[in-house]
Formats: structure tokens, sequence, C-alpha cells
């Protein structure tokens, strides 16, 4: 075989993808999940035994699963979302406790993804603790009153009606959306800094929230591509992990959309309120996804974002159950405030500056049109500044 036909990356997938409305929306997926079949059509994937053919059938499922939705199908199409699923349970790479979540730990929990001489920085990674955001916005001139942390939670189970039609979420169905960063949350919000105060708070999980079982889909092209050379026998151990990313990528390209008119009924949220509809079924607490604010795929780790359903809330219960899973701090409202003396997960472990003194470009992100590293920003000093804030909560309880 030749050095072309060992050529196993796959090329011109960048995530999330931009469509005018509902009607582009589902061209445009059915356009985009064609050319990713065409790209499988290469050597490097035909060798492999069945992947083509189960690929092509997951690509045909999503679209069948679509139309079922739009149609307002959801059992049907539920049910088989639901087997969909259950084909990644055991891999722990997709579907794992949130303390060892790719999504938040990147390699550092997987032994075989490890590049040797970082053993240092990986036992950093796993032995941090996990910091989430969530944000809340209102006009400067509103009276509402945001000031405790159930003010912090997604709608209890009396306005659950009042949920919107979102992405993970649905009317009668709300959930707990939180961000590894306030950047990302305010920009999901759509914060005015003219017109509107910002309030924030963070989670913090603990031991409950640490075994909570997320299904990773932050999974762009790029970390495909990066993770198995066929050329290169020593990586023969990840290609099962390879080739399970191919398999589930499809699923990833139909929930990474975005819309640009304001449409009532959303084909593009579909898929992804059929995942939470589901998700608990399928022993799954909440899912990681890449923000769809952001630019393109290069803004993981720091656009990150967890969804998680509030799928037992009841008369009895106002709020999910899930939400005991975090410690979580009162909310304060965004005045400029710093902090050195305590940092976030993400600031703590994406320095500016490698041990060799170079930059890393990982820990940089687009923030207002501007590429910089995150923790330099307003928001990563904000982001410190919340954690000093639990802190000092905890040292100081209210009655």
């Amino acid at each position: 075989m030749t050095i072309l036909e060992l050529d196993n990356n796959i090329k011109g997938f960048s995530l999330p993808i931009k469509v005018k409305d509902n009607e582009e929306y589902r061209k445009r997926l059915e356009e985009e999940l064609d050319k990713y079949l065409n790209s499988l059509k290469h050597p490097a994937f035909i060798s492999e035994e069945g992947l083509f053919k189960e690929v092509k059938n997951t690509c045909e499922l999503i679209l069948q699963v679509l139309d079922e939705l739009i149609a307002e199908r959801n059992e049907e199409a539920d049910k088989k979302i639901e087997k969909m699923l259950n084909k990644f349970e055991g891999n722990s790479f997709f579907v794992s406790a949130l303390s060892n979540s790719y999504s938040f730990r990147q390699s550092a929990p997987f032994s075989e993804l490890r590049l040797p001489g970082y053993d240092q920085e990986y036992s950093k990674m796993l032995n941090t603790k996990l910091t989430f955001y969530r944000v809340r916005t209102k006009k400067k001139e509103s009276s509402t009153n945001i000031s405790e942390v159930e003010d912090m939670l997604h709608l209890p189970y009396d306005l659950r009606e009042k949920a919107g039609n979102m992405r993970f979420s649905s009317q009668c169905l709300p959930g707990l959306y939180l961000g590894v960063n306030t950047y990302t949350c305010s920009k999901e919000c759509r914060w005015d800094k003219e017109t509107e105060e910002l309030y924030a708070s963070v989670f913090i999980p603990n031991e409950k929230g640490e075994k909570y079982r997320i299904l990773n889909l932050t999974i762009p092209s790029s970390a495909i591509n990066g993770i198995y050379r066929k050329a290169d026998p020593n990586d023969e151990k990840k290609k099962p992990l390879w080739i399970a990313m191919l398999k589930i990528f499809p699923l990833v390209i139909a929930i990474s959309f975005t819309v640009e008119k304001e449409e009532e009924y959303k084909y593009h949220y579909l898929l992804s309120q059929s995942l939470m509809r589901v998700a608990n079924k399928c022993g799954i607490d909440g899912i990681a996804y890449l923000s769809m604010q952001g630019e393109d795929e290069f803004q993981f780790p720091q656009g990150v974002n967890l969804a998680i359903p509030a799928t037992d809330i009841s008369e009895n219960r106002r709020y999910s159950e899930k939400c005991e899973g975090f410690e979580i701090s009162k909310p304060v409202k965004y005045q400029g405030q710093e902090e050195k003396n305590a940092q976030s997960y993400i600031n703590k472990i994406y320095k500016k500056y490698d041990e060799w003194g170079w930059e890393e470009h990982i820990s940089k992100l687009d923030v207002d049109g501007k590429e910089q590293f995150y923790g330099e920003t307003i928001y990563g000093k904000f982001d410190n500044y919340l954690v000093l804030h639990m802190k000092r909560e905890e040292a100081c309880p209210q009655d």
C-alpha cells in the first residue's frame, strides 16, 4: 500500500455549520453526510471491513429520524436514537463519569491516548477540580432579583411550560445548561453589555456529580485525524477508537448547525432534543458538546458546554436531583472583578506558556472577535473570582 493509500484524514469538515433557515438545514445536512460518505471511499477507510456500510446506515438513519421528528413522530424517532446510542455504551471515551470525560479532561484518563513525557501534566489535569459556570442576564432597569442559588438553576417543575425551544431542552423538559467558562455562557445567552447586567455562579461537581455519566459529543474532525495514523505501527492500539469516532461523527455533524432565521419550530434542535429525551433510558445523565456560538472546532477545550436534562422533576420535586451533584455559589453580578489567588479549571490547566516558554495555542480563544489567551480576558479573571467567591462562602456559610 502506498503512503497516499495510508492517508486516513477526513477533509473539509469545520463545525459549526451556519445556514439560513429550516429548509436549508435539512438540505445542507444531507449534503454534509453525503460528503462525509464520499470522504470514506478512500482506500484507507474502505479497507476497514464493514466501516463504510455501517457509517452509511447511520447517515441514512439520521435523516430518517430527522424526518420523523419534523413530522412529530417523536416516539418512533426516539427509539431509533436510543438504539444508536446503545452502540457506544461500553466505550468509556464516549460515555464515562464526568470526572473522567474526554470533553473536560482530554486524553488524561485514557492511557492509550497519552503522549510520552507528559505524566505530570496529565496528573494535574486529573487531580484538579472541574469548574462549570452558569449565567443569567437581566435588563439594567429590571427589578428582577437574582441573588440565590435557586435563581441559577433550571426552570422548576411549576414553570416547566416556560422552558424554551432550545438545543437540549424543550417545552415541559427544562435542562441545566453549564459551560466551562463565563465567556461561552455569555455568548449562549447573547449578553448585551450596553443594556443588560450579567450574573454568574460557579458549579463545582461534588462526589455525587463526579459520577454522573456523560455522553461525549465533542469530537471535531481534527481529533479524528490526529488520533491514529495507519502508517505508524505504534498507533495500532488506537485503531478501535478511531473507527468508533468515525461511526459517531455523522451524529456530531447533525447537531452542529446554527440557523440565522428565528424559526418558531427549529429543525436543527430536533435531534438534540431527542437525545435529551432518551439519555436517561441509556444511563446517560448529561451531554457534552461544543458551543454553536464559536467560530470553529478550535474553540475546544474552552468552548465546551454540558447539558443535563431535568427528567425527574414533578409536583414533589421542583428541581432535578441532578442539581445536587454540584456545589453552587450564589450568583454574582459582573463588575470587572479579578482574582489572582484562585483559578478555574480551564485557567489552571491551560496556561499561556508551556514549560519551554512557548505560547500554548490551545490556551487561546476568539473572544469578542480577537484571539486572546483566555486567562487574561475579563471573563477569565471573573471565572477566577467566582472560584474564590465559592471558597469564601464555604468558609463563612450563611444561616
